[in-house]
């Protein structure tokens, strides 16, 4: 029983003491990537997958159209989870560029993932949540990004309530923010914010 609580520690402390200071020291004589704007802006599909109310849909769709991004490149496509049960039709924005459609039967968020990506039109998706909000600048940032930099995939920062700052979920998540700007300018991110992130359309 000591041998397996002593594996346990040493590898929690490997997990969340030595490879982060490893990446730091990694990082540190790493320059941060520079982007430049695009000449022509790309189009854009933020895509929300979900099972939360239309009320709460509705209102993070028109969050994302009030982005500062051009209005003709900026599309939105909404999937409903299966699993929900929740009728697709009940979701129904009337507004342009929106289009609702039902998620993969096997249901999950993965499975809606998959549905939404299929009907996005866009060259770059934005993925976000439905109780997040974006900064007005946040797409045009991730494209900037995505276009500019040696990446893939681009992520943005999640930042909690401040009614949060104190609690051990803040001091877990300002470690994690940090780890993955330290991966980043290594090359080499393994993780990003689900409420925030963009790449390259595969349609």
């Amino acid at each position: 029983m000591l041998t397996i609580a002593v594996l346990a520690g040493g590898l929690l402390l490997l997990t969340w003491g030595v490879y982060p200071l490893v990446m730091r020291g990694l990082a540190s004589g790493r320059a941060e990537p520079v982007s430049v704007p695009p000449m022509t802006w790309p189009t854009v599909t933020a895509v929300v997958a979900t099972r939360e109310e239309p009320p709460l849909v509705e209102s993070r769709v028109r969050d994302l159209l009030a982005a500062d991004y051009p209005a003709d490149r900026l599309t939105v496509v909404v999937a409903i989870d299966a699993a929900h049960g929740s009728d697709p039709r009940a979701y129904r924005v009337a507004l342009p560029g929106v289009t609702v459609v039902p998620g993969d039967g096997a249901g999950g968020k993965a499975a809606t993932l998959n549905a939404a990506a299929r009907a996005a039109t866009g060259d770059i998706l934005v993925f976000t949540d439905t109780h997040q909000r974006f900064d007005a600048g946040a797409i045009r940032l991730l494209v900037e990004e995505l276009l500019g930099g040696p990446f893939d995939v681009v992520s943005g920062q999640l930042d909690l309530p401040e009614g949060r700052r104190r609690s051990l979920l803040e001091h877990y998540w300002r470690l994690e923010r940090r780890l993955r700007a330290d991966e980043a300018r290594m090359a080499s991110a393994i993780g990003v914010s689900g409420s925030i992130y963009a790449m390259p359309s595969t349609n």
